[in-house]
């Protein structure tokens, strides 16, 4: 288990990273940190780059990186990003078969890039070096893996274990409130109760995005439009990646504003073709005009 987990030095960055205030992030200085705590630190400074697309701070951070293997790893993965996250890289899936660092970083970066590219097996397996040895987050992209592959009975019985060894840990919390969520009812209003704790205490766009979807699902549209307008004065827009827009596409159907449905969509279109709301989208469209030509 992590030494510096949700107390002391690292507490605040450890904070900010996992609750999205990236930006708070990387304002760290390493030298404001003891010397074993720093490549941690140098970790989510780096972690917290990358979903900001500033990469040549990271590619600069990671020339002082001493452990070569983690230093590859960080290379191979902003490569990864950089190309927008589309087919595997050779070098890397080379990496990761002969890499023998147990290192938590390497299997986190590994283990995403793999499931990025569709290789879910391959990436429970090399979570489960770190997994074993209590790594909070190994284990909480593992059972983010159970639950986008609808296994909610192991992710279950992973965030049983979870709790026996860290119940106050912001990376625990955030994963139960992730299983929670898909087992509803009261556990359901626990989420909606954690996220806006947090979004009040740790406020960021992942957190506000996350208590505005639970609003709209809950049907609490005054709430929602609330959110809505907090969103718009958080300066980290490109990081959603078109999420904020359709999450008010999402408020304005329930709202019955179907004229700011249409222009935001188009909006959406144009900032990100390829957002998951957009794909389903036009799925539906094409379903409904072959349903059309069908019976015409």
């Amino acid at each position: 288990m992590d030494p510096f987990s949700d107390s002391g030095e690292l507490y605040q960055i450890r904070k900010q990273f996992f609750s999205g205030q990236y930006l708070k992030a990387t304002d760290h200085q390493l030298d404001s940190f003891s010397e074993p705590a720093v490549p941690k630190v140098r970790e989510y400074i780096l972690r917290s780059h990358l979903i900001l697309g500033n990469y040549e701070e990271v590619e600069t951070g990671i020339q002082n990186i001493e452990d070569t293997d983690v230093s590859k790893s960080f290379e191979l993965y902003t490569l990864f990003v950089k190309s927008n996250e589309k087919e595997p890289i050779e070098e890397f899936d080379d990496f990761l078969t002969n890499v023998t660092s147990d290192s938590e970083v390497i299997t986190v970066l590994g283990s995403i890039y793999l499931a990025r590219t569709g290789r879910i097996d391959e990436a429970l397996k090399l979570l489960e070096k770190n997994s074993a040895n209590n790594s909070m987050e190994c284990i909480s992209i593992q059972i983010q893996l159970r639950i986008l592959t609808n296994r909610l009975d192991l992710a279950l019985k992973d965030i049983s274990n979870f709790s026996k060894i860290a119940q106050d840990d912001i990376v625990f919390n955030l994963t139960e409130s992730w299983v929670n969520l898909l087992k509803g009812g009261s556990a359901y209003q626990s989420s909606f109760y954690f996220y806006e704790e947090i979004s009040q205490s740790n406020t960021s766009l992942k957190n506000l995005i996350c208590l505005l979807i639970l609003n709209l699902q809950l049907h609490h549209l005054p709430e929602s439009a609330e959110v809505i307008e907090q969103l718009k004065t958080i300066n980290e827009a490109d990081v959603t990646n078109g999420d904020l827009l359709a999450n008010q596409i999402t408020y304005y159907v329930l709202n019955g504003e179907f004229e700011k449905v249409d222009e935001l969509r188009e909006e959406l279109i144009t900032q990100n073709s390829e957002h998951p709301y957009i794909v389903d989208y036009n799925e539906k469209v094409a379903l409904f005009d072959d349903i059309v030509a069908k019976y015409h």
